[in-house]
């Protein structure tokens, strides 16, 4: 479904009419947010012209995490497109790597489990570090004898 999707999408923006782009409706195309989701789109500079290239987004991309998204559109280096994208495929082994790793954590319940948890684990971790140490400074008494001052 997703190859029929990107060649109509491709075809109604050569469609003078506009007749195919108004059809690209859920009305239309059944389950259009699902087939939107799972495919990608980018724009190359040819000959002056822009042109947008289609494409199926492989099933591990849904394991990359926001941050790395993030931390991959805001640090990429684009003083030129050769460096934009010598340092984008640079990157890519390393997202790979976590999508591939989140995959396995996903997929086994128990991990699953110990991922979905973290954001807690984190917060309740800190709690009891904070805990331990304010009773640390309460109840721990230190006599001063001058001798480092």
């Amino acid at each position: 479904a997703q190859q029929y999707y990107i060649t109509y999408i491709t075809l109604a923006r050569f469609d003078g009419t506009g007749r195919m782009g108004r059809r690209c409706t859920p009305e239309y195309i059944l389950d259009l947010a699902n087939l939107e989701r799972k495919v990608g789109v980018i724009e190359i500079a040819r000959n002056g012209k822009l042109e947008k290239a289609y494409f199926t987004i492989p099933a591990v991309c849904q394991y990359l995490s926001k941050r790395s998204k993030q931390a991959l559109v805001l640090n990429v280096n684009r003083s030129n497109l050769q460096m934009q994208l010598t340092d984008f495929t640079g990157r890519f082994d390393t997202l790979y790597q976590e999508m591939k790793h989140t995959q396995t954590l996903t997929e086994r319940p128990i991990l699953s489990l110990f991922r979905r948890t973290l954001d807690m684990r984190e917060k309740a971790f800190f709690i009891n570090a904070l805990i331990m140490n304010l009773l640390m400074l309460i109840f721990t008494s230190y006599e001063c004898d001058g001798s480092f001052i």
